[in-house]
C-alpha cells in the first residue's frame, strides 16, 4: 500500500468513493447534456446547488467509528459528483444562452476567472482552518456545514425560468447572422 499507516479498508473506501463519483459524473453529464436541448439551464443550476448542499449536510452523518459511515460517504460522493457535473454543464449552457456571440469569449473568461478565484479562496480558507484546528470530526463538520449552507443560499439566489421545460432563448441560426448583433432573442 502507498500509505502503510492506513488500514486497507480506508484505502479501498477512498478508491470506491472516487470510482463512484467518477461514474456518477459521467452518467449525469450524458443525461443532462441531452436534456438541456429543450430544458431550463437555470432550474438545473439551482437543482445542482441543492444536490451539492444537501450532500454536504448528509456527510455530517458519517460519524467516526460508525460502520455506516463508509456507505454515507459513498452516497455523498455520488450525489456531489452528479450535482457538480450538472452544475458545470448548466452554468456553461446558461452563459451560452444569455451572452451574445460577440461577448462570449469575454464572458467565458470572466466566468472561469470568477470560478477559479472562488474555488481557490475556499480552498485557502479550508487549509487555514485545518492548519490551526486539530484534525477530527468537528473541523470537518464545520467545513461541510458552511459548504452546504453556502450552496443552499446560492440556490436561493439563482434566477430561474418559468418552468422546467422552458429554456432561456437559445441561439437560433438566424440570431447568429450579421444583422443579429449578438443579441439572444
Amino acid at each position: 500500500l502507498p500509505w502503510p499507516h492506513l488500514p486497507i479498508a480506508a484505502d479501498l473506501s477512498a478508491t470506491r468513493r472516487t470510482a463512484l463519483g467518477g461514474g456518477a459524473s459521467l452518467v449525469t453529464s450524458t443525461i443532462v447534456g441531452g436534456w438541456l436541448a429543450g430544458g431550463s439551464s437555470s432550474r438545473l443550476l439551482r437543482a445542482s446547488f441543492l444536490l451539492r448542499g444537501g450532500s454536504m449536510l448528509l456527510a455530517l452523518l458519517a460519524l467516526p467509528a460508525d460502520p455506516a459511515s463508509a456507505v454515507v460517504l459513498c452516497v455523498v460522493s455520488v450525489v456531489v459528483s452528479a450535482g457538480g457535473a450538472a452544475g458545470t454543464i448548466a452554468a456553461n449552457e446558461r452563459l451560452l444562452r444569455l451572452v451574445g456571440r460577440d461577448e462570449l469569449f469575454v464572458a467565458q473568461g470572466r466566468y472561469v476567472a470568477g470560478t477559479a478565484t472562488g474555488t481557490t479562496g475556499g480552498q485557502l480558507l479550508q487549509a487555514g482552518l485545518l492548519a490551526v484546528a486539530p484534525l477530527g470530526y468537528v473541523p470537518f463538520a464545520v467545513l461541510f456545514t458552511v459548504s452546504g449552507l453556502t450552496r443552499f443560499f446560492t440556490a436561493w439566489r439563482v434566477d430561474v425560468s418559468a418552468s422546467w421545460s422552458s429554456s432561456t432563448a437559445a441561439w437560433r441560426a438566424e440570431d447568429l447572422g450579421p444583422d443579429a448583433g449578438g443579441v439572444v432573442r
